[in-house]
């Protein structure tokens, strides 16, 4: 049987190749728009799913990684 180790590091690499694909778009075509749409929709709900169990975003990989900034959203001050 697997134990939670397994399943943080299925989910930090997820995270990490999902992190390396959003930040590769390099394009403002709409259709780049759309997809960076996707990846923030996507780590948007990962990380709202971490909270709700006590995650830091830091244990997932989501640490400094700011995902609003692919659809233009500025970080809170």
């Amino acid at each position: 049987m697997s134990d939670s180790n397994d399943y943080r590091y299925i989910l930090t690499e997820a995270i990490e190749g999902l992190i390396e694909s959003a930040s590769a778009i390099k394009s403002d075509s709409q259709y780049d728009a759309g997809r960076k749409m996707a990846y923030f929709e996507i780590l948007q709900a990962v990380e709202s799913l971490a909270e709700e169990v006590g995650l830091e975003k830091s244990e997932i990989g989501l640490g400094a990684f700011n995902h609003g900034a692919l659809v233009g959203l500025k970080k809170a001050a």
